[in-house]
């Protein structure tokens, strides 16, 4: 199987990021933060930015936005790579049970964010809104469990 270098590089930088969540920074007496969420590559249009949602539910919850910003970088027989162009993350934000945050990605043309917590049980979701009407044009529900995006 012949994998390009870029392709390969994209899926290192991926997989070190995913696993770097894991060991986030920790404060003071608090549980480790682990990857709860993830919306993968989110391809937007014009005036559109991806809104990711959190609530802690029951349980206080400490959670983390990271957020992952991309750049075309081919096209080889039909399918598009990109590239990873920046990236940001949140402070860590703390979330008494039943209270909710949430996180604008900046519009760009490409973006993915994941989510990090204490608590596994976060309620995640996400969506694509249109900024010059505040119209949700899509919507990415979470389990009822926070496992994903």
């Amino acid at each position: 199987m012949n994998i390009k270098p870029s392709t390969l590089a994209i899926t290192v930088v991926l997989t070190l990021g995913f696993f770097g969540l894991a060991s986030s920074a920790r404060t003071a007496g608090a549980a480790p933060q682990r990857p709860i969420g993830d919306t993968g590559l989110v391809v937007l249009g014009p005036n559109q930015v991806v809104r990711v949602t959190v609530s802690a539910r029951v349980q206080a919850a400490t959670v983390r936005f990271r957020q992952f910003e991309y750049a075309p970088s081919g096209i080889n027989a039909g399918v598009k790579s990109w590239e990873i162009s920046g990236q940001a993350q949140s402070d860590l934000v703390n979330l008494p049970p039943g209270s909710a945050a949430s996180y604008d990605l900046p519009a760009s043309t490409a973006v993915r964010a994941t989510l990090t917590s204490d608590e596994p049980t976060v309620k995640v979701s996400a969506v694509v809104v249109d900024t010059n009407t505040g119209e949700v044009v899509s919507f990415v529900g979470g389990t009822d469990d926070g496992s994903s995006i």
